[in-house]
């Protein structure tokens, strides 16, 4: 992912802690207006009834929970250098 160069680092372990805290089963993908527009019936569903029918489908918390259980590796643009970034879980015991 890219982030804008406001973005702090604080922010980002931040939201992704926040997201490691999440229950797969329960996260929902965003649906683009575009996959709702193009279902065969999409002008006799009711909006809401197409976008959670779509979520249903693109929902992949297998995927979700290995993806989360990745190291994280950061890469700073300007200055070239990359560091591996454990969360605590990952940390090694001294």
């Amino acid at each position: 992912m890219t982030f804008e160069s406001s973005v702090t680092m604080n922010a980002v372990e931040a939201a992704l802690q926040e997201l490691r805290r999440r229950v797969p089963e329960e996260m929902r993908p965003a649906v683009a207006d575009e996959a709702v527009d193009g279902l065969k019936f999409s002008e006799s569903l009711p909006r809401e009834l197409a976008i959670g029918m779509l979520q249903h489908r693109l929902a992949d918390p297998i995927a979700v929970r290995h993806v989360m259980a990745q190291c994280v590796r950061v890469v700073h643009c300007g200055s070239l250098t990359s560091t591996g970034v454990l969360h605590s879980d990952d940390a090694p015991e001294s």
